[in-house]
């Protein structure tokens, strides 16, 4: 009976001599494993939620007369033209 004693005295004293480097084990997966979720819930989410943003943004959300616009856009060329010539052919001085 001593000799079942003294094994799991024994058995004890390694479980406990090993029981820091365990823990030490443990907390290092387990903040690896919080890392890696925060990062695949909440960061990747907040980055597609940018990039959906971003897309959104580019994309015409409302349907566009084409005659209307290049009529629109064909005046608004004319207004940017240079003058030319007019001032030395409308000018009384």
């Amino acid at each position: 009976m001593a000799e079942i004693k003294l094994k799991t005295g024994k058995i004890c004293e390694n479980i406990a001599s090993r029981a820091g480097l365990a823990a030490i084990i443990i907390s290092a997966a387990l903040l690896l494993w919080t890392v890696f979720f925060l990062y695949n819930n909440f960061y990747q989410s907040l980055n597609d939620v940018r990039i959906l943003t971003t897309l959104k943004n580019q994309v015409a959300t409302k349907t566009v007369d084409i005659k209307t616009w290049e009529t629109i856009s064909r005046r608004l060329a004319e207004k940017k033209q240079p003058m030319g010539e007019w001032d030395l052919k409308y000018m009384p001085f």
